[in-house]
């Protein structure tokens, strides 16, 4: 276990811990009105963009580096200078925001990581080493890297919008959706899908219907995709067409995750216990996303999630975020030794998935009640959220001081 690889984890956990500071923060706010009112907005943005651009974007470059890479890429000192740059930068977001805004440093910061961002992903992908030359994993590696440079848009487009006296409007939120979905369901999974395949890419080379199973499962995702910003625009009640390409896309993307699964169906299974557990929890949460996806592409399921965007939509992309892609990174880490398993470790992510479910249950159930006219958790709904965000908080703490731990 190199020393470098653990450094470039272990610093995406400091990210991950920043993030979830924040994120307990935001959960305080509402007891602190007069704060409330002044911070909300960037400590909000301080949040999420240390979560997908720190803690993600760096435990996700550095296992695409190490896996993928030429031998020895980590160890270059051009590698290692992307990584001080990165943190450096990502450091003058997180404290920028808070206290800016959608101000001048904060968009100085998140501007030239965007650039940076560019560059290190460029820098990787003509570093690919050449046993991926014109294999299909390589193909899902750019697609993701494309994806990534399309969602990049929306934070370039968000400071004149907001300039120009749209925030808060459609054209606000559209854009807010455009960097979301093609950042997570574009970039974060294509870039999943590619670590978690590579372990059996010999035994789906071997056999051709298995290759065609994935090729197939590559191209309904890619126009999937695509098509399913669509379903990002629903909330404003576009045309009907607009509906009918959302659930195209949904039918696409539940091919594609057919033709995935025949492709890698009955191979050897490389996990212990432990593992399998992990990456048990990460499937179920994948398949759950897709499904929660299918059911908003009709007219009447996307009606109700968008009636209170703060309960449905805030589940929706923790169970994403949270679930899906953060364990995703933490099984990963583990099963490359990356993360020693010790006892501060294990006891986090018992802390972490406790708080996850719990956090989850509440902000959909408070959503389905007030749907219905209940308030029954109206009273107490903030002070849940934080008491069980504090389960999320110390989770990620004993995270980071297993990470941190070597034995």
């Amino acid at each position: 276990m190199s020393d470098l690889k653990r450094l470039w984890f272990q610093i995406a956990i400091v990210f991950f811990f920043l993030t979830s500071i924040a994120g307990l923060f935001l959960r305080l706010l509402p007891f602190l009105d007069n704060f409330n009112n002044k911070y909300h907005y960037g400590i909000l943005q301080s949040h999420s963009h240390t979560g997908f651009l720190g803690w993600v974007f760096i435990a996700l470059y550095a296992f695409l580096i190490e896996t993928f890479g030429k031998k020895e890429l980590i160890y270059k000192k051009k590698t290692v200078g992307i990584l001080m740059i990165l943190t450096v930068l990502l450091l003058g977001i997180y404290i920028s925001f808070p206290f800016n805004g959608y101000g001048f440093f904060s968009i100085t910061f998140l501007s030239l990581f965007l650039l940076f961002s560019y560059y290190t992903l460029v820098y990787f992908y003509k570093n690919i080493d050449s046993e991926y030359k014109n294999t299909l994993i390589k193909k899902f590696i750019l697609a993701g890297i494309i994806f990534y440079f399309i969602s990049s848009i929306g934070p370039w487009a968000l400071a004149p919008i907001i300039a120009a006296g749209y925030k808060k409007s459609n054209l606000y939120y559209d854009t807010i959706f455009l960097y979301l979905h093609f950042l997570y369901n574009g970039f974060i999974t294509f870039s999943i899908i590619a670590l978690f395949l590579n372990k059996f890419k010999e035994e789906i080379n071997k056999s051709f219907s298995r290759k065609r199973y994935f090729h197939y499962s590559f191209i309904t995702l890619l126009i999937g995709t695509i098509l399913s910003y669509s379903e990002s625009l629903l909330w404003h009640n576009p045309p009907f067409y607009v509906h009918l390409i959302a659930i195209i896309s949904s039918f696409l993307i539940l091919i594609s995750v057919f033709y995935l699964f025949k492709s890698i169906k009955g191979l050897k299974n490389y996990y212990n216990k432990t593992e399998n557990y992990l990456i048990g929890i990460v499937l179920f949460l994948f398949i759950l996303k897709i499904t929660l996806q299918t059911f908003q592409a009709f007219p009447f399921f996307s009606s109700i999630s968008y009636s209170f965007k703060g309960l449905f939509i805030i589940g929706y992309i923790h169970l994403v975020t949270l679930g899906f892609i953060s364990l995703f990174l933490l099984f990963f880490a583990l099963i490359n030794r990356i993360i020693v398993p010790n006892y501060l470790f294990k006891t986090g992510i018992y802390l972490y998935l406790t708080g996850f479910v719990l956090t989850e249950t509440v902000l959909f159930l408070q959503g389905l009640l007030l749907l219905n006219s209940i308030f029954i958790l109206s009273s107490i709904f903030n002070l849940l959220m934080v008491v069980f965000s504090l389960f999320l908080f110390a989770g990620i703490f004993f995270i980071l001081l297993g990470a941190f731990r070597k034995i």
